[in-house]
This record gives structure tokens, sequence and C-alpha cells, in this order.
């Protein structure tokens, strides 16, 4: 599996992002009120996830976004790495409810497709970035 997701599936994150955000908030909103905790690691990951989404809809016209992107993969790879780990002591230590382990699992299944998403973002945009460099006689290489 690559890291990096196709182009037409980062397009339609930017193009959804706000409705991800609605979900995680609606999901936050429940997990508040009816489920007793459970999915509210999802929720607030799930409204990240959004954000991300929205925050990067015109990633193919604005130059240096990359530089964003690669700055929230600096935060968002840790996070990663402390869901998944919280969710192997979960299921390692049975000292949780069944659930709480599932919402850690969906939580660190959101982060991820965020990594791979932001990823995709630092990549493309920075071979935009010094394509456009190169074309507009901002880069000492030539061509």
């Amino acid at each position: 599996m690559r890291i990096t997701l196709p182009l037409m599936a980062a397009h339609r994150i930017t193009r959804r992002g706000p409705w991800y955000f609605l979900a995680g908030l609606a999901l936050l909103a429940a997990a508040a009120v009816w489920l007793r905790g459970f999915g509210f690691a999802t929720g607030l990951m799930l409204a990240l996830f959004g954000l991300a989404g929205f925050s990067f809809r015109f990633w193919l016209r604005e130059r240096g976004l990359w530089m964003l992107a690669a700055l929230a993969l600096m935060a968002y790879v840790p996070l990663a790495v402390a869901l998944q780990m919280d969710a192997w002591n979960l299921n390692r230590n049975c000292n949780g409810p069944w659930w709480a382990a599932i919402d850690g699992t969906l939580a660190a299944a959101v982060v991820w497709r965020t990594i791979r998403f932001l990823a995709t973002i630092a990549r493309v945009n920075r071979q935009l970035s010094r394509a456009a460099a190169i074309v507009s006689g901002l880069s000492e290489r030539s061509p």
C-alpha cells in the first residue's frame, strides 16, 4: 500500500471536508449525551480530519501549502502512534470495556487516513510549487 492517496481521493476529501467535520461534531455530541463516551475519540479525529480536508481545499492552486501539510504531519504522526499504543494496551490488558478499544481503533484508522491525505498534499503541492518556481524564474536551476 502506498502512503499517498490517489489524486481523486484527495480531491474528494477536500470537497467533503465540511461534511466530515459536521459528522465528527455530531458523533462528539452523541458520545457526550447518549453513548457514555463511546465514539468520543473517533468523533474528535473525524472532526479534525474534516478541518484538514477543508483547510487544503485550494491545494492545487496555492503554492507553499506543502509546508503547512508537513507541519500538520509532524503533529499527526505522534498522535497516530499514541492512539495505536492506547488501543493495543486496552486489548492486551483487557482493563477496559470492549467498545473503548473499538473507539480507539476507529480513531486510529481516521488518523491514518488523515496522515495519508496530508502526505499526498505535501508531495503533490511541493511538486507543483517547484514546477511553478522553475517556470517563473524563481529557481536557480535551469530546466
